[in-house]
């Protein structure tokens, strides 16, 4: 997939694009604000953009995704510690994953919205993912009970029930 990481602390950017480009993506782009995200959009056509929520100059990933996905058809999978607002915004997005994640997490969560974007409806998630109300979530090791994350998932869903034969 060609992806554009809308991340405002460049190291980070730079491990998380290191990473992906192992896995076989492609980063074409990282962007550190909002408007450079944008622009970055239009220009580069990403398949997906990976997008922190608070971005340098004061500026909002929340933002950003809605305008890359106006003007450039450009869908994004929030990756960021601020998982309220996330799910505030889950109209935004694809998805949201959780930091602190792992690499294996991440992939997981990109092949999930890769499959979300080639056929418009969640494919069964994997364990280390929560898939709630259309919102795609990464939970941390340490939040997950069980195959399926189903204790933190009825905290947030109490109508959740886990699937049959599991948890």
């Amino acid at each position: 997939m060609k992806l554009l990481l809308v991340e405002d602390h460049l190291l980070v950017a730079q491990a998380m694009g290191l990473h992906l480009a192992e896995a076989g993506h492609e980063i074409v782009g990282i962007a550190a604000d909002a408007q450079e995200a944008v622009e970055l959009a239009g220009e580069m056509h990403p398949d997906l953009a990976l997008v922190d929520i608070q971005l340098a100059y004061g500026t909002s990933g929340i933002d950003a995704a809605r305008e890359m996905l106006a003007r450039h058809h450009v869908r994004s999978l929030f990756v960021t510690s601020d998982y309220d607002a996330a799910r505030a915004a889950k109209d935004t997005a694809v998805g949201c994953v959780r930091k602190p994640y792992s690499g294996p997490d991440l992939i997981a969560a990109i092949q999930a919205a890769e499959n979300y974007l080639k056929i418009k409806k969640l494919t069964p998630c994997s364990p280390r993912l929560e898939c709630n109300e259309g919102l795609l979530v990464l939970l941390p090791a340490e939040l997950r009970s069980g195959p399926t994350g189903s204790a933190f998932h009825s905290r947030l869903n109490p109508k959740h029930r886990p699937l049959a034969g599991r948890g």
